[in-house]
């Protein structure tokens, strides 16, 4: 069939047309299309695009929950996604500011594996979400960057990512390492070093090693017999060293500044072997008959370069990923730059280097290879300060939009001098104050009469250097320790006699006197500290003085004596008018002649050589014997005339004594004296013997027309030059370090700084001083208040409670602040007036600080949440956001936020008010979520924070709060112990005692415990033996003891304010081994065949109320308005049968084995009376007290040995308190509880009657006892010395309950047991009748306080009993075996009903335990019907 097909070559998407006109290559509509474009048959298709898919969420992988991605790269070829993230976003009032908190990131993402790579992380990449990284690029193993904020970078990709197992990025770490523009070597090599280590003796490092002797004669300490360098290689050549770095991605540095030439003259400069009697030496001779100076050639051929580095060698690799240094060698006459060595840095000596210096041994070998002509000129990188694109066009990085260099400052203030060189100093660790030139460059000295512009380049740390800057200075000279400094230009003069002694002098230097500090312009000063919000890595770092001379070329014409008039006295020219000299050899160039226009005859020649006289013969004699230094002053003789002898002099054939080489008719030349009055020269001799003399001359210099500055070797940082140009100055120059700690939760008078001091230039405390606070200004430029300054004068005690010897101060808070959604509001810059009283200074300080955020707070954030169904305004959070509570601005800010655990849940919560709601009225059941707290208006990236509760949610009942909102056990103490347990909000008053419990807690003065239970919570005290009515323990400790429970430290939470709680005690006996009294037969033991009677231990308690700590306390009641009480009977033996209301207990059948009941019941035992102790026994304690307030646990001896000690008798009574969430008839019980348990006391009855009765505790319940009547137990006791009676407190919120011991486990919604169907019309009839059958739920786990039946376990339908008649009796017991329904839940009732006996056979456990009560036609129980079944009934 026909088959039609489109291409969509123009890519163009048409809707202007109709589409029956839509031309070819177009298309109507495309979603989620691109056409394709490649060179196949395909072209023009239209092809799905691919959609998008989370694969990674970097806010959770860097733990930085406010990133965003700035940048992005794919490397196609690779597969490689690289990103660049940031959490800063810098304030629009200062967009170039340093965060040292900002998290910044670049990985890289491997498509194939899935992967990501951290490469790049920390604060000093300085990114920002108002730079985005447009200019991304791979160029083989190398990623270029730019963002126009920051320099261009780069890293190797290979050595950026992490060494494995680690995930963390270590090779860069700092902006040296990822410039795309290198460290610049700033620093030139110095030519001096110490004699040995820390010997403090300096010399120079240039050295002559083949030579035996020094000038003087002496023997040369360098010498070298076997010198292994070439001795004669530098002789000729003024050679000068530099040094440049060699990184690992293989580009080098800049070159660093060069040394000043190495050089040292043959005899060190002097003419030497006198010849006496002349006075000229042969030296001198050898100077005017050649014309030239043989020893001025290098004697230099060792030295020993000291190569400086920016960080200690064994760091320079790891710092600055320097692999190699390179050693230079440039020769004055040649343009060339040639490379010495290169020396490795990753060897074992850098490894052990700790210094910033290097040593290189230099033994004048011949340079090895020469640096292209690209690396002469490359005066610094040509990589912009900061750029906004980026590309790569033929392998080559290109930028645009770019800056390429900062803007220095205007101008700089400071003067110039020339004079001496300074003595030797490297005092200090401020290598700008040093002075070293005199002994690295001994022979070195500043040309004279010559003009000198001086001015200073700065340079960043990268190369980028500024302008020449000239000295603002141009007002009077600067007097400086009697020096007379200018402006940038100076001249300096030829020395004057009256300032000079040729023999001593060190040679001149220029100087130059900084009288302000260096400002950053544009680009500031250089900061290199990551951690400082000040942080500026491409501001101004370093400053190398430069100096103009245009001044050049000039020779030193040496001569045969000087003459002050003209030879025989023949000419018309009087004497200090003229001068005459002998040119010959190279001085003929050296003074030329004018031979522009001369003629064929001529024979004189004019000339126009300006000549400044240096050296001069004895101008005081004919017969000169020596020369001297000449002072020309700025005077210079004038050559006028040059002729032949005869021709110049006009007598032809005669021979002048004082000529040189007269007979040879040598050139002459005339000059103009330039000063009459300071002529140079001898007088004319006009006979005999004339002693030649060396008379020098200088040549004015050449100008040269190239308008350029000359790089010096004097550099330094600026940070130190600053520094150094302080120290002159008087006024206080900063502060101690200043911890700045000011919260928004601070209160009034808060102090929020360390103590801090002014500082001196020599970083010293100033003694007395005065600080004050000008203004104090925010990031809005708005003023604010609320800060003072404090002022501890020297010797006193600082409010930090520290004593200084000088004047110290704190900032403190005069008002309340609160953390602004706005960071300019939180930003504050104080300008302090700092005077310094002793000097009579003083100087503005500005200092930068920032208000801390303190967290918000949820102030009552719940465990759980319990409200009726239907409820919209489910509960009302309220929390602040940090700021102290005494100011008016906790609410400021605060946005509140829920996150469901189900998403489908209706419950939300209001943002503003923090209410949360069920708007709906849907919501049943429970739910768990979170709700979190938001100060500064929820930013994300102003320095919000956020604080969280975890809520459980459940439609249903009121949570109790405080300590009876979890599970808690507390185990008594043993011994003869009263306890009282104080669940109370107030403990001032709550230990009063009552009447009830008076005589049994303190019967005796020693035991009487404060009514504060903040007082001591315990008294004890010893009895001794005489005192004990029966003779019994020695001394027996006897204690009371209060137990304050405290929820979380808030005592206000201790008491219940809320929901409903229970007060479980259980109180417990273990038997102990007795001897096997065998079966007893009725009749055969008095008396009536008793059973043997075992121990029995009582406790008197009481469980008290009172609404306030203002209140009474009074017996306490339950949810069911039942008063409580504590008595009655619990007892565990081997076989529980029908047990009578005497005393004792009367068995009918023995039983044939010892062990035929379950372990859980005869270890805890059963009820015998649920809620009156047995009469006798509870009878030992005084009248007052009631057996409903006993509670008796016994257990009886059976069976043979190694049985009886594994009986338990524990009794338990749970009694729930508070709300009545069930019936809602019952009123709120919410407020102070106590719990008191009386000493217990009991005793231990064999089979013989009460003859032998032992006692097994220490009696102390008879009313007001004495010391004298104490019942002290039996030495035989087994019971008291091994302490088995104790009791067990447990508490905690009846609807929420949770499992012990663990506390761990989550509440139940509900709790199961079974029921008789069928109702009775007695308790006693449905306890004796068949055990319950019907499955049935309750939301209580206490069969006491079960309210209603369900019979599903969603307790939604009700439980209906078979014969409907209301008020009837059932029988129930717990059908899960769980700790809220075992033991706890049945008051460890007895298993069948009362008078029964139990089935031998039957496995009873604790599901066995029965309770009846009456219950509706409905299924509701009856309030305050619920008995527990028992023996004795």
């Amino acid at each position: 069939m026909a088959e039609v097909k489109n291409a969509f070559i123009k890519s163009k998407m048409n809707k202007d047309l109709d589409a029956r006109l839509l031309p070819s290559g177009e298309y109507r509509e495309g979603i989620n299309i691109q056409v394709s474009r490649s060179e196949g048959a395909d072209v023009g298709a239209l092809q799905n695009v691919r959609g998008n898919k989370l694969l990674l969420d970097f806010a959770t992988l860097t733990s930085a929950p406010n990133l965003t991605t700035i940048g992005q790269f794919t490397d196609a070829t690779n597969e490689v996604i690289y990103i660049f993230l940031t959490d800063y976003t810098p304030l629009s009032t200062n967009p170039n500011a340093f965060n040292p908190s900002a998290k910044n990131f670049v990985y890289s993402y491997n498509v194939n594996s899935n992967t990501a790579t951290l490469l790049l992380q920390g604060a000093f990449l300085n990114f920002a979400k108002t730079n985005l990284i447009i200019g991304v690029n791979v160029l083989e193993n190398f990623l270029f960057f730019t963002d126009n904020r920051n320099q261009p970078r780069k890293i190797n990709i290979t050595l950026a990512a992490p060494i494995a197992p680690s995930t963390i990025p270590t090779y860069y770490s700092t902006e040296e390492q990822i410039s795309v523009a290198k460290y610049n070597p700033f620093e030139p090599i110095q030519l001096y070093k110490e004699t040995g280590a820390n010997t403090g003796i300096y010399e120079t490092a240039m050295y002559d090693r083949t030579s035996q002797n020094l000038p003087n004669g002496d023997v040369n300490p360098y010498y070298a017999a076997n010198y292994p360098g070439d001795p004669n290689y530098l002789n000729d050549k003024f050679v000068r060293f530099s040094y440049r770095f060699k990184f690992d991605d293989n580009e080098y540095s800049l070159i660093a500044p060069f040394t000043q030439p190495a050089f040292i003259p043959d005899q060190d400069g002097y003419f030497l072997n006198n010849i006496t009697p002349s006075g000229n030496s042969k030296d001198e001779n050898s100077a005017y008959r050649s014309t030239i100076v043989q020893f001025m050639e290098n004697k230099v051929d060792n030295i020993l370069l000291q190569i400086p580095l920016p960080s200690n060698a064994n760091q320079l690799n790891d710092n600055y990923k320097v692999n190699e240094i390179e050693i230079l060698y440039k020769e004055s006459d040649e343009i060339s730059i040639k490379v010495i060595d290169t020396i490795n840095v990753q060897t074992a000596d850098f490894a052990s280097n700790t210094t910033d210096i290097v040593q290189y041994n230099y033994q004048a070998r011949k340079p090895y290879k020469t640096l292209p002509n690209a690396d002469l000129i490359r005066v610094y990188d040509k990589v912009p300060v900061k750029a906004f694109g980026q590309e790569i066009i033929s392998n080559r990085v290109v930028y645009s939009n770019f800056q390429d260099k900062h803007t220095p400052p205007a101008n700089i203030e400071y003067s110039v001098n020339a004079s001496n060189k300074s003595t030797f100093n490297v005092l200090g660790t401020n290598e700008t104050q040093w002075d070293t030139s005199i002994t690295e460059y001994p022979m070195h000295t500043l040309k004279q009469n010559r003009n000198y512009q001086v001015g200073i380049v700065l340079s960043d740390k990268f190369g980028r250097t500024s302008s020449v800057i000239l000295s603002s200075v141009t007002a009077d000279d600067v007097t400086e320790s009697g020096s007379v400094f200018k402006g940038s230009t100076y001249y300096h003069p030829y020395k004057t006699s009256v300032n000079n002694l040729p023999a001593t002098w060190p040679g001149d230097s220029l100087k130059v006197l900084f009288t302000s500090e260096i400002t950053g312009g544009g680009a500031g000063l250089y900061n290199g500290n990551k951690n400082s919000a000040s942080y500026n890595p491409l501001g101004w770092y370093s400053y190398k003085i430069v100096v103009k001379q245009t001044e050049q070329d000039y020779y030193n014409v040496y001569l045969p004596g000087i003459l002050n008039e003209d030879p025989g006295g023949l000419l018309d020219d009087p004497k200090d008018t003229v001068s005459y000299i002998t040119l010959l050899n190279d001085n003929i160039n050296k003074v030329p002649r004018d031979l522009s226009e001369v003629g064929p005859e001529q024979k004189q020649f004019r000339s126009s050589v300006q000549l400044f006289g240096r050296v001069t013969p004895d101008a005081s004699t004919n017969t000169p014997t020596f020369n001297e230094q000449f002072y020309p002053g700025q005077s210079s003789d004038t050559v006028s005339t040059i002729g032949e002898q005869d021709d110049l002099l006009g007598a032809p054939g005669t021979t002048y004594s004082d000529i040189y080489q007269s007979k040879s008719n040598p050139l002459l030349a005339r000059s103009t004296q330039g000063d009459f009055a300071n002529p140079i020269g001898s007088d004319i001799h006009a006979s005999g013997n004339y002693n030649i003399l060396l008379g020098v001359y200088e040549t004015s210099p050449t100008l040269s027309l190239l308008d350029i500055y000359w790089e010096t070797s004097t550099t330094g940082l600026i940070s130190n030059l600053n520094l150094a140009i302080n120290t002159g100055n008087q006024n206080p120059t900063g502060f101690s370090p200043i911890t700045y700690t000011q919260s928004e939760a601070n209160g009034i008078n808060s102090i929020i700084t360390n103590d801090f001091w002014p500082l001196d230039l020599t970083d010293s405390p100033i003694p007395t001083s005065q600080v004050d606070i000008n203004t104090i200004v925010d990031g809005t430029g708005t003023n604010r208040t609320g800060i003072i300054i404090i002022k501890t004068a020297a010797g006193a005690t600082t409010p930090t409670g520290i004593t200084y010897t000088h004047d110290s101060y704190v900032l403190q808070t005069s008002a309340y602040f609160f953390f602004n959604s706005d960071p300019n509001q939180n930003n504050f810059t104080f300008n302090f007036n700092v005077q310094d009283l002793g000097n009579a200074s003083s100087t503005i300080i500005d200092y930068q600080a920032n208000l801390i955020n303190a967290t918000p707070q949820i102030t009552n954030c719940p465990s759980t949440i319990a409200v009726v169904p239907g409820t919209q305004n489910i509960y009302q959070f309220e929390g602040n956001n940090g700021s102290n509570t005494g100011g008016s601005y906790t609410s400021q800010g605060l946005v509140w936020s829920l996150t469901n655990n189900d998403p489908t849940s209706p419950v939300t919560i209001n943002t503003s008010t923090g209410m949360l709601q069920d708007l709906t009225g849907t919501a049943t059941g429970s739910f768990a979520g979170t709700v979190t707290l938001t100060d500064a208006d929820g930013g994300s990236s102003n320095g919000a924070l956020s604080t969280t509760c975890a809520i459980n949610t459940t439609v249903g009942s009121e949570p109790a709060n405080g300590a009876f909102a979890n599970c808690n056990k507390l185990e008594g103490d043993l011994g003869a112990v009263s306890q009282g347990f104080y669940w109370v909000s107030n403990v001032s008053n709550a230990a009063q005692q009552t009447a009830a419990v008076d005589g049994l807690r303190q019967p005796i003065s020693q035991l009487a415990l404060d009514d504060n239970l903040a007082a001591p919570l315990n008294a004890s005290v010893n009895v001794n033996q005489a005192a004990c009515v029966k003779v019994g323990d020695t001394n027996p400790v006897i204690t009371n003891k209060n137990n304050n429970i405290i929820y979380n430290g808030n005592q206000s939470e201790s008491s219940l304010t809320q929901g409903t709680a229970y007060i479980s005690v259980d109180f417990k006996l273990q038997q102990y081994l007795a001897p096997n009294f065998g079966m007893p037969v009725p009749g055969s033991l008095a008396p009536g065949g008793n059973w043997p009677e075992g121990p029995y231990v009582m406790w008197v308690a009481y469980l008290e109320y009172r609404a306030n700590s203002n209140s009474s306390w009074v017996r306490a009641t339950d949810i069911e308005n039942n008063q409580i009480f504590f008595g009655g009977s619990q007892e565990a033996n081997y076989k529980a049968s029908t047990i009578g209301a005497g005393f004792p207990n009367i068995y009918s059948t023995p039983p044939t084995t010892p062990n035929q009941v379950g372990s859980s019941i005869n270890k805890e035992g059963v009820i015998i009376k649920s809620n009156t102790s047995d009469p006798q026994r509870a009878g030992q304690f005084a009248n007052s007290v009631s057996a409903n307030d006993v509670m008796t646990v016994a257990t009886q001896f059976y069976g043979a040995n190694g049985n009886t000690d594994s009986l338990f008798g524990e009794a338990n009574r749970t009694f729930v308190i508070g709300k009545d969430q069930g019936y809602e008839q019952s009123p709120n019980k919410h407020g102070d509880y106590r719990l008191i348990i009386s000493y217990p006391w009991g005793e231990a009855d064999y089979y013989n009657g009460f003859a032998n009765k032992k006692e097994v505790t220490i009696n102390l319940n008879n009313l007001n006892p004495s010391t004298s009547n104490v019942r002290c137990p039996d030495p035989t006791s087994v019971f008291y010395k091994s302490n088995r009676y104790n009791i067990v407190v447990k508490y905690g919120d009846f609807y929420y309950p949770k499992d012990y011991p663990t506390c761990s486990s989550s509440s139940p919604a509900f709790f199961e047991y079974v029921i008789s169907p069928n109702g009775t019309a007695s308790s006693a009839l449905t306890l004796t009748g068949a055990a319950g059958s019907q499955g049935v739920f309750a939301k209580e786990w206490h069969c006491k306080y079960v309210t209603q039946f369900y019979t599903d376990s969603a307790l939604s339908n009700k439980w209906t009993p078979n014969n409907q008649s209301a008020g009837l009796w059932h029988t129930y017991t717990p059908a899960q075996n769980l700790t809220k329904t075992g033991r706890d839940g049945t008051w460890n009732s007895w298993v069948e009903g009362p008078g029964q006996e139990i089935n031998n056979t039957f496995p009873y456990t604790d599901q066995n335990r029965k309770w009846a009560a009456q219950f509706n036609a409905t299924g509701e129980k009856l309030i305050r019907t619920a008995v527990p079944s028992s023996t004795g009934q």
